[in-house]
């Protein structure tokens, strides 16, 4: 028999390192209640699987898609909603109820389809999606994604937004819900989705929408909302066979849980790094930089510390965003031999007789290393980092903070280097690193080449190519691995392809027992 305790926490705001922490953002956490229960050792021991897709939903959180702070939840409102534009599981842009788009400069115009109907059979036009992004722009799940765009209006019969700064990526950030003009403030909206909320006895019911025409037609013609209570996590709730599908991502440090169900990996946006302090002398020398980088072995760290529920960076960008899996990647394998080579090139030796850590002009090679220890992961990871570099002769101070020591640290720049979290926003942005109002920029010289660089590629002046170039040379940060969540579905489900992300229901269609 096998014990599982599934820790699994709500937050209310995107905060970038922070992120990773068990405060994080709430729409990457979840919030259940710590519960320990016996799961069956084989499958003849389990209920007797119902042939119904059932979702977990918690009826005390809203459905509203602009206000529920459930990562659940918002994932059903992606049933019940279309967005203009989505992306797949390698970020690549989907059109949903955009038909087409046009950028120049810093003009966005987007056309819709024809003839898409809301649930109630009304046309779905311009006005509902200004209507829409005025909602989606004050809310927290999507305010911080759309803070590039200044104004949305329906001009011509297109819907045109004005962005505050050039972004060639612009129209990933359109995958805000479409609701009825006039329905914002309901508790659930009024949407245009594959299915249609129905209240069955105290819970809902989907079911399909018959009119819905923007994707082929759907095998499941009504789906369950199973209400998650406090003494059961959704994974042992799928494990006996009351939910068919549950979806973790992992944001609260937490190993991956094994149960008896089939598994597939969603590419998540999560950028894990090791930032600089460059008030510190010591990093304007940048070969110190890489020969940290080239000291750590990004390939086990992912093995190790995220259970491969992680995949590490060639660059700051997701290596499964489709714009970057076709570029030359750099070397990330771990090179002692070259670390070596930069140290020692920058003087520092080991001048002490039997001394393990170097020094130049018999100063040591010093630096103190902060980490959020309430993050199991993080943690694991800043100790497997420390002792790589204490390997290497340079001499680390692991700080092991809790939350609110760890954020006033970072905040007030009282470290040599830190271990950090941010999710990127659907555009791939770096803004967070390289603007001055970003909020993971704490310790980055905004003078330096790799931030004007930024800005030449925001504009159009160097390819994405050249500027991770420009990047490797500077390395205001180490990327460390993006991030993978997980889908668990049940064993008697069909289920076929890889959904995204932006809807861990993509691949719905195909669904059935």
């Amino acid at each position: 028999m096998k014990k599982i305790i599934c820790l699994l926490l709500c937050a209310a705001t995107v905060f970038f390192c922070f992120s990773s922490c068990k405060r994080e953002n709430v729409s990457q956490t979840e919030e259940t209640t710590a519960s320990s229960a016996e799961l069956p050792s084989n499958e003849k021991e389990q209920k007797e699987i119902k042939h119904d897709v059932v979702l977990g939903y918690y009826s005390h959180k809203s459905l509203n898609p602009f206000k529920t702070n459930s990562v659940a939840n918002n994932n059903i409102t992606k049933l019940i909603f279309d967005p203009l534009f989505k992306l797949d599981n390698n970020f690549r842009l989907e059109y949903s109820i955009a038909e087409s788009f046009n950028l120049e400069g810093r003009v966005l115009s987007v056309e819709i389809k024809e003839d898409v109907t809301f649930s109630d059979g009304s046309l779905l036009d311009t006005d509902d999606v200004v209507y829409s992004y005025n909602f989606a722009s004050d809310s927290p799940l999507y305010k911080e994604r759309l803070s590039n765009i200044t104004s949305a209006s329906s001009q011509n019969g297109k819907v045109v937004f004005t962005l505050a700064t050039q972004d060639p990526f612009a129209a990933n950030c359109l995958d805000f819900p479409i609701v009825k003009a006039g329905s914002g403030d309901n508790s659930i909206p009024t949407g245009s989705g594959r299915y249609i909320p129905k209240k069955h006895n105290d819970s809902y019911i989907l079911k399909r929408n018959d009119n819905y025409s923007l994707n082929e037609e759907l095998e499941q013609e009504q789906l369950f909302l199973y209400d998650i209570n406090e003494t059961h996590t959704p994974l042992y709730l799928l494990q006996i066979g009351e939910l068919s599908f549950v979806y973790n991502d992992f944001s609260d440090g937490e190993e991956e849980y094994k149960i008896n169900a089939n598994t597939s990996k969603v590419n998540l946006n999560n950028l894990v790094f090791l930032s600089f302090n460059s008030n510190n002398e010591i990093f304007s020398d940048k070969n110190i930089k890489k020969a940290i980088s080239k000291a750590l072995d990004l390939n086990a760290l992912c093995g190790t510390c995220y259970n491969s529920m992680a995949t590490a960076c060639t660059s700051p960008f997701n290596p499964a965003w489709s714009e970057v899996s076709s570029l030359e990647q750099k070397d990330i394998s771990q090179d002692i031999i070259e670390a070596d080579r930069l140290l020692e090139e920058s003087g520092y030796i080991y001048q002490y007789k039997n001394n393990k850590y170097r020094s130049k002009d018999f100063e040591f090679l010093e630096l103190n290393m902060i980490v959020n220890k309430e993050n199991p992961a993080k943690l694991s990871l800043a100790k497997e980092i420390a002792s790589s570099l204490r390997t290497m002769g340079i001499d680390i101070k692991l700080e092991k903070l809790d939350f609110e020591e760890y954020k006033s640290r970072v905040e007030s720049g009282e470290f040599d280097m830190y271990i950090g979290e941010i999710k990127l926003s659907a555009n791939m942005s770096l803004s967070p690193f390289f603007s001055s109002g970003g909020n993971a920029n704490y310790g980055i010289d905004l003078s330096s080449t790799v931030h004007g660089a930024y800005s030449d590629f925001l504009e159009g002046k160097i390819d994405l190519s050249t500027f991770i170039k420009v990047f490797d040379e500077d390395k205001p940060f180490i990327p460390i691995c993006y991030r993978t969540g997980l889908i668990y579905y049940s064993r008697q489900l069909k289920y076929e392809g890889a959904a995204g992300e932006s809807d861990v229901f993509e691949n719905i269609y195909s669904w059935s027992f």
